[in-house]
């Protein structure tokens, strides 16, 4: 094989390597763990948050995250690293909320260890955690250009109101 070099097994390839370091909450088309989170929610009767909820998290739609995949690989040079993230604003307390609203559901804060006990240590952790990522290297680098509803209109009008009519529909 001409792209082997001489004593060496490994192929010659030429393959850069770029990294994207997606957003906690990856959203959109109905699914992931937003959809998990409603339908916990659902079973629950309950949406919960952690304290007074006020950490903010970070968030992308699957298919803004899906183009900036493609102006990585693209565009991007060898050992670069992005953050794919549109919103980093929105805090635990808005997400139950909102999540609440179209659950037709109360919600609750309680303490870091209630949530704990109820649904562990690494959940607990998630939601009360502040999570933020700046984008602005890809948006001034790539010229990265989110364009999708945010997370909270996703949820509001957009893919999961089907997926919580679904869930209010079973529970009766």
């Amino acid at each position: 094989m001409k792209d082997l070099e001489i004593g060496s097994s490994m192929p010659k390839m030429g393959i850069n390597v770029m990294a994207v370091r997606l957003a906690p909450f990856v959203y959109g088309r109905g699914g992931s763990g937003i959809s998990q989170f409603l339908g916990i929610s659902q079973a629950k009767k309950e949406v919960i948050y952690v304290g007074e909820g006020s950490a903010c998290i970070s968030a992308v739609h699957v298919d803004d995250a899906a183009r900036l995949y493609l102006l990585v690989a693209k565009y991007a040079k060898a050992g670069e690293v992005f953050n794919g993230t549109s919103s980093t604003n929105i805090t635990h307390r808005q997400l139950a909320e909102t999540m609440a609203g179209v659950l037709n559901l109360p919600t609750r804060s309680v303490t870091f260890e209630d949530a704990a006990a109820k649904f562990g240590l690494f959940l607990a952790s998630f939601l009360s955690l502040e999570n933020r990522a700046s984008n602005a290297k890809a948006v001034n680098t790539l010229r990265w250009n989110p364009r999708e509803k945010g997370l909270l209109e996703s949820i509001n009008s957009g893919s999961y109101v089907a997926v919580a009519e679904s869930l209010r529909e079973s529970a009766s």
